[in-house]
């Protein structure tokens, strides 16, 4: 008898090089796995679905948001998220059940959860960041920063700290304590969509419409170098937990790494097909790369191959969160949908089937 997977394949055309030594685990047990009595091949990726979904849709809301802000804080185990219906919501860990709703002024593009359990930060289009408890709605404070989109937020490290990016040539450093602006930070170009501090807390790099990334030392907050990584926008940055590689993509269609030790880069993945909008290092060696074409593709850095396709959003792959402590990944879309997925199982196999609906627009 022909077993039978909830399991599809899809071909990568990949390119194989020695960045790290040896294998994953994903990628070895993924060769062993059969389906229909076929192995997977090394250029073959699995596909799979998420084990749940949190839907803005079975709230009532008419038109339903769209997901372009997530949060997971597993301290807390909260999840937020946020989108164009102004609202702020914030979950049991799973989205199990609705806590409270923070309401808005305009459409929320970014959201962020301090690492250290305390707050949440929300970045939306009137330039406005609202800076509140994880643990009560009514103290939330909203804080004018710019006079245009704000389209990146993110807290340092150590949660003191709050950095702010948008349209303007320009990223905010806020004071989380009291919700003042600390410094201004010039960058060479507007329209900055992406922020990221290093997990060690030394460097802040921004990018956006120019391809170039710009690092600054925490520290002092000086420039600490510009790096032209891509001829066209650059939508989404992420450092490695070890702070010793950047990662960055964009409207290219191509992941790009840079060595901050060797100041140099490393390598360049290409998708088949569409642009990225979100990156999430989801460990050491993993990737997770949200996509203009309803996937997110996990990538192995050791193999510099794709291992897995995460597939049932209908809708751009907005943003992403990776709680380590159980190895699940975070999705948001503009189908209205967050879901979940976990990593921990090499070759995934769907814990149940669904069709979700078609997405509003």
């Amino acid at each position: 008898m022909t077993a039978r997977f909830d399991v599809t394949i899809t071909r990568f055309q990949q390119r194989r090089h020695s960045f790290c030594p040896g294998l994953q685990a994903a990628l070895a047990v993924a060769l062993l796995v059969v389906l229909d009595g076929t192995p997977f091949a090394a250029a073959q990726t699995a596909a799979f679905s998420s084990f749940r979904t949190v839907d803005s849709r079975r709230e009532g809301g008419v038109p339903a948001a769209v997901v372009t802000a997530i949060a997971a804080e597993p301290r807390a185990g909260l999840l937020l998220t946020a989108g164009d219906d102004r609202k702020i919501r914030v979950y049991e860990a799973w989205g199990d059940r609705l806590l409270f709703t923070v309401p808005g002024e305009e459409w929320v593009h970014a959201l962020d959860a301090d690492p250290t359990g305390r707050w949440f930060a929300a970045a939306d289009g009137l330039g406005t960041v609202t800076l509140g408890s994880l643990a009560a709605a009514t103290s939330a404070k909203r804080v004018k920063v710019a006079n245009s989109a704000l389209r990146a937020v993110k807290f340092s490290p150590d949660g003191r700290s709050l950095a702010v990016a948008g349209f303007e040539p320009t990223v905010w450093i806020l004071d989380v304590a009291t919700g003042r602006v600390a410094a201004e930070l010039p960058v060479g170009s507007a329209d900055l969509r992406a922020i990221a501090f290093s997990p060690d807390g030394k460097f802040l790099a921004a990018t956006g419409r120019s391809g170039n990334v710009r690092l600054w030392t925490v520290a002092d907050l000086r420039p600490a170098g510009d790096l032209p990584l891509s001829h066209r926008r650059l939508r989404a940055l992420a450092f490695s937990p070890d702070g010793k590689l950047l990662a960055a993509g964009g409207d290219e269609g191509a992941v790009i790494f840079y060595d901050l030790v060797n100041r140099a880069t490393v390598d360049r993945w290409e998708l088949p097909s569409g642009a990225v909008t979100v990156l999430a290092f989801c460990g050491t060696d993993r990737l997770a790369v949200g996509t203009t074409e309803n996937l997110i593709v996990v990538y192995d850095a050791a193999s510099r191959s794709a291992v897995a396709d995460l597939r049932g959003h209908t809708g751009t792959i907005a943003c992403l969160s990776y709680l380590a402590e159980q190895d699940v990944l975070a999705s948001g879309s503009f189908d209205t949908t967050a879901q979940f997925w976990r990593l921990d199982r090499g070759p995934f196999v769907s814990e149940r089937r669904r069709v979700l609906p078609e997405p509003l627009r």
